[in-house]
């Protein structure tokens, strides 16, 4: 590794960690100052390592938008955040199309819009009464996370990829940071130091996703 890069490797264990610390410790202030840089600090090592996709810069431009828009307790800015992460994933779905290829995978690109529409619809309206504009889009938000880990397993399993494999376990961590959120948000749960708990999986995932589809 050159210079920057090993700066920029360097910079994201530190700043990631004092988030980590910070929200441990529940200090409120210095977990807002120290967040903005968890995704800022993953487009540093994206720039870092010569990284040219905009597919990529746009889903974590989009996540730090949304990390943004979490750290103010208003629902309309919990909406504009679960859009701004929606958004985010469909760039790292629209990545993954990029690699596949239109040839020979059209049936399954029919398939997994049916599936993402259909499943979205039908939670969404199951949930219409309690969680009411929020249910269609939580129900797209976490149809689009599910249906992107089964497009990752798919991608596997044609090209044997390892860094694919790290992409879709990237996922499978981010579920469960939205789970653990969800959980404390809308339930009567109450989770000791819950931003630890969300923050871990969460910037793990990101890093996952973002890093085994740039390395793939």
């Amino acid at each position: 590794m050159n210079t920057f890069q090993i700066i920029a490797v360097v910079f994201a264990a530190v700043v990631n960690c004092l988030h980590f610390y910070f929200s441990f410790v529940s200090n409120l202030l210095m977990r807002r100052v120290t967040k903005p840089f968890c995704m800022s600090s993953l487009i540093l090592i994206l720039i870092s390592f010569g990284c040219t996709d905009y597919l990529l810069y746009s889903a974590v431009s989009l996540a730090l938008l949304g990390d943004v828009f979490l750290m103010f307790k208003n629902r309309k800015f919990f909406y504009a955040g679960t859009l701004s992460f929606f958004l985010s994933h469909l760039m790292y779905i629209l990545k993954v199309f990029t690699i596949l290829g239109i040839h020979g995978n059209g049936p399954f690109y029919v398939v997994w819009l049916i599936l993402f529409v259909s499943l979205t619809f039908t939670f969404g309206f199951m949930l219409r009464k309690k969680f009411k504009v929020l249910s269609y889009l939580g129900s797209a938000y976490f149809m689009v996370l599910f249906c992107e880990f089964l497009i990752l397993i798919y991608l596997f399993v044609k090209e044997l990829n390892l860094f694919i494999l790290l992409s879709s376990f990237g996922v499978l961590l981010h579920i469960l940071s939205d789970a653990i959120l969800c959980l404390a948000r809308f339930s009567q749960t109450k989770i000791k130091r819950k931003d630890f708990f969300v923050m871990i999986p969460y910037v793990l995932g990101q890093f996952l996703i973002c890093l085994g589809l740039f390395l793939c």
